[in-house]
């Protein structure tokens, strides 16, 4: 099935494994750029690696980006670093932050 992706950006959160995996490796085998993140960060290697094998593009970072004394975690700024990651010419938009 050809979805028409090839040279697309695709940003998946949570694509580190189960579904948010599978469904990175369909879109990479399509020929879309996968970005994703992730909060465990041998975890986000380790899908890093896994798409590697299928071929294609892909970017990955850890998304817990908690500074010191704080008790939880932040996905935005990982994000961002992701999107600000993939070439411009693959974006329809460019993120703002806060």
């Amino acid at each position: 099935m050809d979805l028409e992706l090839s040279g697309k950006a695709v940003l998946i959160t949570g694509g580190t494994d189960g579904l948010g995996l599978a469904l990175a490796k369909r879109l990479v085998a399509e020929g879309a750029l996968v970005a994703l993140c992730g909060r465990d960060p041998g975890r986000v290697r380790a899908a890093e690696a896994s798409l590697g094998e299928v071929g294609g593009e892909v970017l990955a970072q850890p998304a817990s980006n908690a500074g010191a004394g704080s008790t939880g975690s932040s996905t935005t700024p990982a994000v961002l670093r992701v999107v600000r990651s993939i070439p411009s010419t693959t974006r329809r938009g460019s993120p703002t932050s806060n």
